[in-house]
């Protein structure tokens, strides 16, 4: 692979994380938030990755780090509830209610 190709990083990243190969998935999702640092979703997919391997800690300090592109992509929060949920449950309910706030305002446009 070209060490720079974002399309084949980023999809075998979002593949390997779907089958749950959470290791496989790692280093190219790595790499993907890397090769795009504004953009959520590669990081929403490394973080909830780390949070499946285990490294909850790190997948919560990088979730809260991208706070400011929950409004382009509410899944931050979403997911932000799920890395929270096993250690502070306000906080994951305080998350959820973020994502579905956003979600009904786009559904009455």
């Amino acid at each position: 692979l070209h060490p720079d190709n974002l399309g084949w990083y980023y999809g075998l990243g979002a593949v390997y994380f779907y089958r749950k190969e959470y290791k496989k998935a790692l280093p190219y999702l790595e790499r993907t938030a890397k090769l795009v640092p504004n953009e959520a979703r590669p990081k929403i997919y490394l973080g909830l990755t780390l949070y499946w391997l285990g490294r909850r800690d790190e997948a919560r300090k990088l979730m809260e780090s991208i706070n400011n592109l929950a409004y382009i992509d509410p899944d931050v929060f979403f997911c932000q509830a799920i890395v929270w949920s096993d250690v502070d449950m306000k906080r994951s309910i305080k998350a959820m209610q973020k994502f579905v706030n956003i979600l009904d305002n786009e559904l009455s446009i």
